[in-house]
This record gives C-alpha cells, sequence and structure tokens, in this order.
C-alpha cells in the first residue's frame, strides 16, 4: 500500500500550529458532550495526533483509539503520545476505514480531514456504524473543506513559516479542468512543500489529495440516512449526533 504521506509528513508540525490554534478549540468545545464514561473516543485519521492531543486535554478522563493508515504520520502520533505521557490512555490503529473493527460502544468520534477522502461506500459504513454505537448524546465531529475558502485553480500559499535558517512554503492547487472527471469522482487537488534557505528552493515536495466533491448538504443528507442528526458548528466543522435532535446552522 503507497503512503501518499511519507514524503510530506516531516512538514505537517511545522506547519499545522497557526491552522490548529484555530481548530483546536472549536473541537474541544464540540466533544463537551462526549461520553466518555459510555465508551472510547474514536479517532479516525489522527494524522500526526494534533487531533488525538486535543481530544486527550478535553476528557482526562477518556479512553482514545486513535486510527491512522499512515506509517510516516504514526511515527509522530507514537512519539507525540509518548512525551505527553499518554500511552495508558491511547490506543493506536494502522487499520483503514474499510477495514476497522469497532468497539460496541463509543462515547464520541472525531473525523478531521478524513470523509472526503473516502469512497461513498466506506463513508456510508462509517456513518451507518457511527449511527449504530454512538453513545446517546455523543458526538462525532466531523471536519470538512471549508466551503468559504474552496482550493481554487490558481497555484495559492496558504502557509510559510520559518524553521532556524530556512522556511517552509505550503502551496496549493485545485479544482481545474474537471471535464473528464466522472461526476463522484475525486477533486483534483495537490499541496506542494517548499523547503528554502532564503530565495533558494532546497526541496520541492508534491502531494495529490483527492477530495470528493462533498459538502455539508451532501453530509446532512447521508447522516440522515444513518439516523444521526447533524448540526454545524464552523465553517468547516459539523457535530452528527444520535437521535431527534433538530438541524441547524
Amino acid at each position: 500500500m503507497i503512503d501518499p504521506y511519507a514524503a510530506t509528513a516531516e512538514f505537517y508540525d511545522l506547519v499545522a500550529a497557526p491552522l490548529w490554534a484555530r481548530k483546536g478549540p472549536v473541537l474541544a468545545d464540540a466533544l463537551r458532550q462526549a461520553r466518555p464514561d459510555r465508551g472510547p473516543i474514536l479517532d479516525i485519521g489522527a494524522g500526526t495526533g494534533l487531533s488525538t492531543e486535543v481530544i486527550a486535554d478535553a476528557l482526562p478522563d477518556a479512553r482514545i483509539i486513535a486510527v491512522e493508515p499512515s506509517s510516516a504520520m504514526r511515527i509522530a502520533l507514537a512519539t507525540r503520545i509518548a512525551v505527553r505521557g499518554l500511552t495508558g490512555r491511547i490506543t493506536i490503529v494502522a487499520d483503514p476505514v474499510d477495514g476497522l473493527s469497532f468497539p460496541d460502544r463509543l462515547g464520541g468520534a472525531v473525523a478531521y480531514g478524513v470523509l472526503g477522502h473516502l469512497p461513498a461506500a466506506d463513508r456510508t459504513r462509517l456513518l451507518t456504524t457511527l449511527g449504530q454505537r454512538l453513545a446517546p448524546g455523543a458526538p462525532a465531529v466531523v471536519e470538512l473543506l471549508d466551503e468559504t475558502a474552496p482550493p481554487t485553480p490558481a497555484l495559492s500559499r496558504i502557509a510559510r513559516v520559518p524553521v532556524g535558517e530556512h522556511h517552509i512554503e505550503v502551496w496549493s492547487r485545485g479544482g481545474g479542468d474537471d471535464s473528464q472527471r466522472p461526476p463522484d469522482g475525486p477533486v483534483r487537488w495537490t499541496l506542494t512543500y517548499r523547503l528554502l534557505r532564503g530565495n533558494t528552493v532546497l526541496r520541492t515536495v508534491e502531494t495529490p489529495m483527492p477530495w470528493t466533491d462533498y459538502d455539508l448538504t451532501a453530509l446532512r443528507t447521508e447522516a440522515r440516512r444513518a439516523g444521526l442528526s447533524c448540526t454545524r458548528v464552523a465553517p468547516d466543522v459539523a457535530v452528527l449526533t444520535r437521535g431527534d435532535t433538530a438541524e441547524s446552522e
């Protein structure tokens, strides 16, 4: 299995701090209704552990299952857990979503930057399982692409971070000519990482990021079929819960 993050995992945490300064509090607030007394919190696509760390801090009594198929990202995830002294609470699982064995009951779930990467069948299985196994009132916190700032065909710089004598830049390009793309196929979206010293580019790494056209409307439709209510809590974040809770913006 090819690891799409193998070439870029080294840059991830170095450029993610400003982003997670915003994302972390939103996630922590959305987890206030979690039920760690009823089951573990499932962190799907845990990456380097930035989301896992927020869960652990927000829910100090929770057991956490951190799911991350990328071996490169799991190195950083395991290191973060070890440094934070969280090895007694967090289980790392390498299975992809289509091979994941879910606990019988979940006290909550997190899926940041995941659903748009999944084929429709895997998304349906995931949401159906959440509808069956989330404890009543427990949230599943889902991140989508920010509809107010989607990837654009023009190459645009989305981050520049100093690292000692170097800088890391992240560039994004998305969309473009989709005439050959199937109606339900992924958007062609590429992230480019550049390592620079002064104006000299030392290294360039490009990573394709296929992402299905999947927005809040689609999420609400699929969540409803799975017996879940959907509430938007940020431009790019929604909370799913079991039951008949009214949907709202």
